[in-house]
């Protein structure tokens, strides 16, 4: 994500290990100007969403950045600066064939009738 380096950004999120996400962020070059680790799962109400959106503007960030998993709880019209998510993707380099074939034996076994 070319678009964080250098970039003055708000970073929060709901999730297990907050830290791997905020480094992630850094390591991919944006510059944090303040961070906010929630609970797993939360539930973004109203009052969290204002929240947010006034730490993210009190600490003149240029963009609001989280997780695909928090950003899909937001509302579409979230107030404050702009907000990005975090595209992760995972990509099998080795024992790709071994991975499908034992992905495929769980499946035939949970399909099966009892």
């Amino acid at each position: 994500m070319g678009e964080l380096k250098g970039r003055r950004v708000f970073a929060f999120c709901g999730i297990g290990n907050p830290e791997s996400f905020f480094d992630t962020l850094r390591r991919l070059g944006a510059e944090l100007a303040g961070t906010r680790a929630l609970d797993d799962h939360t539930a973004y109400g109203a009052g969290e969403v204002a929240a947010l959106s006034a730490e993210a503007r009190g600490c003149g960030a240029d963009a609001m950045v989280t997780t695909q998993k928090d950003a899909v709880k937001l509302p579409a019209d979230l107030a404050g600066p702009p907000l990005w998510q975090l595209v992760v993707e995972m990509d099998v380099v080795e024992g790709r064939q071994a991975l499908e074939d034992r992905i495929v034996q769980a499946a035939a076994g949970a399909c099966r009738a009892p």
